[in-house]
């Protein structure tokens, strides 16, 4: 298991058993360079493997020392969670701020203790059958299991071809599950007890909250800040975007002030000048003057290397930009960084999406503004990338679910009815929250788009063995934003107002300002032309293609059906 890992950490690995349970670890060494530092860690009765970063770790080792005059003996943030399951037990996690998936053990109780973050930052698989657990922070780890028979999930196929994907406890395979984000799981191994406990509710975290954009800015401030804590050097993905663009500023001024001289960015460019960004990222790299990488992959790499890429990624994925930060990783490595920030939870955070327009328009009309809502509804067409006429359409397709199930039902109409209801069913729970701002935020955040988001980044940049930080999935950053007022979040047909009038006057107008929101896109149609035979000789090899008679379907999606018969030959996957 350790070995099909070493991606996840090269800089040491180390097994611990007791006989009753094994712990193993891969160490990415970040904090504490030194052997103090490595894992699986021990303190009193309690051993921890771990993934991830306690940002906050200092101040969290500061508070034990000053009030319960705790010892320590490493500089590590994995210490310091060892510390505070011993001091606080599971109320340790609420003084956490940041990513993780770590198994702390009891060797006394033989308590056994799986916990991600509250947003699924880091991943966390697990398999239990015939009181044997397994569990890893990917997949293929747990396939080294010979008893596993590799079937994949029904389910979450359909759910995939209609658009849907990691936003629930369930996996491509039959029988493997993921600790949902804002979870643990409590195993004791004299018991084969086992249960699942919510430790964070966010829906209760922001109930009768309101925030300003003052709070916002300083809560902004306040996570680039922690994410930059490293004893490696830090660099930045960088789109040109609004939301990679502010993390970057943000960050470089922080280096400037003393940390450091230098800050690498990292673009890829598309080889579609429709989809290519770096004009806008070229303009950031001259005002902050960041050391600048481009890499621009082609139809070649995407062929002789989409295959590796997939196996990192352990599941299939939702579209070719994720070939795209898989290269923008690889550069990063190849320079020499391990750790990326990232501006991946902003979109989410602050209605950054165009699709969120029409809910803000239903907001205000519920309220009785038909005013503010005829006049977002037409700034929405002066300062977003849609015209009125698109903006209707978007009104229609998204606030209207029936449309939806109908095209879906049309569109995948030779897929026996009961199987295809499953993924209806997921279509018709997630638009119920289109009616509400505050229902649709946090069903974005927890279930339907920033989930996968996140998984697709650890894959790609642990891949390369970098740890990936995304600064605006900070719990307090999310809670904040979510509870602005809507007119904090659009605003004059602008999305992500409190972030663009937080970073107004520190970056150039012309991306703190822009319009044309084009996201991290590859030039899918040119690519699936460029190959179209190798794409085709692989989805008539897959016996789900065939069995759920996919290939024969009008207007069918070739990237997602390759992508499905490429992740089935990769992974050995049988049908149930």
């Amino acid at each position: 298991m350790l070995d099909v890992l070493k991606h996840r950490g090269p800089d040491g690995s180390d097994v611990w058993s007791d006989g009753f349970i094994t712990l193993g670890h891969n160490r990415l060494a970040i904090i504490d360079l030194t052997d103090a530092g490595k894992q699986p860690m021990h303190r009193g009765d309690w051993v921890i493997t771990y993934n991830g970063e306690i940002y906050n770790y200092i101040e969290v080792k500061r508070q034990m020392q000053e009030i319960y005059n705790i010892k320590f003996t490493t500089e590590s943030d994995t210490e310091v969670i060892l510390a505070a399951w011993e001091t606080w037990k599971e109320k340790a996690l609420a003084k956490f701020r940041g990513m993780w998936a770590f198994a702390i053990y009891n060797k006394r109780t033989q308590d056994l203790y799986l916990c991600r973050d509250r947003f699924g930052i880091k991943p966390l698989y697990y398999y239990y059958k015939n009181n044997t657990l397994l569990f890893s922070s990917e997949i293929k780890a747990i396939l080294e299991e010979k008893m596993i028979l590799r079937r994949v999930h029904i389910p979450a196929i359909v759910d995939y071809l209609i658009g849907f994907h990691d936003h629930n406890e369930f996996t491509f395979f039959e029988g493997i599950l993921q600790i949902p984000p804002g979870h643990y799981l409590h195993f004791n191994l004299n018991s084969n007890n086992k249960k699942l406990i919510k430790y964070y509710d966010f829906t209760k975290k922001i109930e009768n909250r309101t925030s300003t954009v003052e709070e916002f800015e300083q809560v902004f401030h306040e996570s680039v800040l922690l994410h930059l804590r490293s004893d490696v050097p830090v660099g930045t993905c960088l789109s040109g975007g609004l939301d990679s663009s502010s993390v970057a500023t943000k960050a470089v001024n922080f280096l400037k002030n003393g940390f450091n001289k230098s800050f690498h960015a990292f673009t890829a460019q598309s080889e579609d000048p429709l989809n290519d960004e770096t004009i806008y990222a070229k303009q950031v790299v001259e005002h902050s003057e960041l050391i600048w990488h481009l890499t621009k992959p082609s139809a070649d790499d995407f062929l002789h290397n989409w295959e590796q890429c997939l196996w990192f990624q352990d599941e299939p994925v939702g579209g070719l930009s994720i070939f795209l930060q898989y290269f923008i990783m690889k550069t990063a490595s190849e320079v020499g960084l391990k750790v990326m920030l990232d501006g991946q939870g902003g979109d989410e955070a602050l209605l950054g999406y165009e699709r969120y327009y029409p809910t803000l328009f239903l907001h205000w009309l519920k309220r009785g503004r038909i005013d503010r809502s005829y006049k977002e509804f037409i700034s929405a067409s002066k300062n977003s990338k849609l015209n009125t006429k698109q903006l209707a359409m978007y009104i229609i397709y998204f606030l209207l679910p029936g449309i939806r199930v109908a095209r879906n039902e049309k569109k995948y109409k030779q897929i026996p009815r009961t199987i295809l209801e499953h993924g209806l069913n997921t279509i018709r729970e997630s638009s119920k929250s289109y009616h509400d701002l505050r229902a649709l935020q946090i069903a974005e955040i927890t279930k339907y788009q920033l989930p996968h988001l996140l998984k697709y980044e650890d894959r790609n940049s642990m891949a390369w063995s970098v740890e990936a930080r995304v600064p605006f999935v900070d719990h307090k950053l999310i809670e904040t934003a979510i509870t602005l007022g809507p007119e904090d979040k659009i605003r004059n047909g602008y999305s992500k107002w409190a972030l663009r009038k937080t970073m107004d006057g520190k970056m150039p107008d012309s991306i703190t300002w822009r319009k044309n929101k084009i996201g991290f896109e590859a030039p899918e149609a040119k690519w699936i032309v460029t190959l179209k035979s190798e794409i085709d000789y692989q989805i008539s090899k897959s016996a789900i293609i065939k069995e759920l008679n996919l290939n024969s379907a009008p207007n069918k999606n070739y990237f997602i059906l390759y992508n499905l018969a490429s992740w089935e030959s990769l992974f050995n996957v049988n049908l149930p």
